[in-house]
C-alpha cells in the first residue's frame, strides 16, 4: 500500500481556494478540501478552485469517489475548478470525475498555463470584492 500523501490548503483571498497534494491521496485528504470550498460558498462566493496535484503520485478509489460525490453537489456553486496534474493516472481520474458529475474541470499538464489561469482567477475575484 502506498504511503499516505500530504495536502496543503490555502484561501489566499476571498473567492480563491488552492490545494497542493504531494504523494498518494486518500479519502481523509478530501475533507479539508471540502471544508475550505464549502466555507467560501457559505460566505456567498463562487470560488475559483486550483488544485496543484503535480506531485500527486496516485489516489485511493475512495478519495476519487468522495471528491466526485461532493463536486456533484457543489459544481453549480463554484466559478471554476482547475487541476495541474503530471501523473497520467491522476489526470485520468480527474477526467472521470468531470464526466461523472458533468462538471467543467480544467486539467493542465503545463505549469505556465495553470499559473496563468490562477492569475486570471485572482483578478476576477478581486473585481468581485
Amino acid at each position: 500500500m502506498p504511503r499516505s500523501g500530504v495536502v496543503e490548503i490555502d484561501r489566499p483571498m476571498p473567492g480563491v481556494v488552492t490545494t497542493r497534494m504531494t504523494g498518494h491521496a486518500r479519502a481523509e485528504h478530501v475533507e479539508p478540501i471540502k471544508r475550505a470550498v464549502n466555507q467560501e460558498i457559505a460566505a456567498g462566493r463562487r470560488p475559483h478552485v486550483f488544485h496543484d496535484w503535480s506531485d500527486m503520485t496516485g489516489y485511493d478509489s475512495e478519495a476519487r469517489v468522495a471528491m466526485a460525490d461532493w463536486y456533484a453537489k457543489v459544481r453549480d456553486h463554484v466559478a471554476s475548478v482547475n487541476v495541474l496534474a503530471k501523473n497520467r493516472l491522476v489526470a485520468m481520474g480527474v477526467q472521470v470525475v468531470a464526466l461523472a458529475v458533468r462538471a467543467d474541470i480544467h486539467i493542465f499538464g503545463d505549469r505556465a498555463a495553470f499559473d496563468a489561469a490562477y492569475r486570471r482567477a485572482r483578478s476576477a475575484a478581486e473585481r468581485q470584492r
